[in-house]
């Protein structure tokens, strides 16, 4: 059970609301990917492919686990705490390991260069975390359009600025996306070029 930054970085999703459910404001680990929502927008992200856990080197006694039950951690704490090493030497030493699991109380994330080992202890969220498998939309979709994403989120950005509400129309997946928003004073259109697919 290998997690990179991408991985970690799904807690940015993860609702900063205390006044809600604990397990929104949490990041959902599985085997095989990590999940968070504020339960408007959600994310999930696979762990990467071609790492072997059992290439992980051992450092001072530890070891990294091969396996565990799904669990919760808070995400502002996961964000503030692992930390991964900024110049590797290897990919695998890109990830974080799970090291210990003190189950309903705590997770032991463990990262490393070789030289230094960080040991960061990450309380539990104790809760279900909402069956998202569900909300999927299963089937064909309708039409579907792959776009930049930076500049998906590059327009979105300014344009909130007017105002925090968008609209997407979605015409075919030979046009462009339109975005418009407005507020008492001003209003804002955009248009989205798709790609070709990858």
């Amino acid at each position: 059970m290998l997690y990179n930054a991408k991985n970690l970085s799904v807690a940015k999703m993860a609702s900063k609301s205390t006044a809600t459910r604990p397990e929104l404001t949490g990041v959902y680990f599985k085997r095989d990917r990590t999940v968070a929502t504020d339960g408007v927008c959600l994310l999930e992200m696979t762990t990467p492919t071609g790492l072997d856990i059992a290439d992980w080197p051992k450092v001072k006694g530890i070891t990294a686990m091969r396996g565990c039950s799904p669990f919760i951690v808070k995400a502002s704490m996961l964000a503030e705490r692992v930390k991964l090493p900024k110049k590797a030497s290897l990919p695998i030493l890109e990830c974080a390991a799970i090291s210990h699991i003190a189950d309903g109380h705590f997770v032991e994330f463990i990262t490393t260069d070789l030289e230094t080992t960080n040991r960061n202890r990450i309380a539990q969220i104790d809760g279900t975390f909402p069956d998202y498998e569900k909300i999927f939309p299963t089937g064909e979709p309708v039409a579907e359009i792959t776009v930049n994403a930076e500049a998906f989120a590059g327009l979105l950005t300014v344009m909130s600025k007017l105002k925090n509400k968008v609209k997407i129309s979605f015409h075919s997946k030979d046009k462009p996306l339109v975005l418009w928003c407005e507020d008492n004073q001003q209003q804002a259109r955009g248009l989205m070029m798709g790609m070709k697919e990858w």
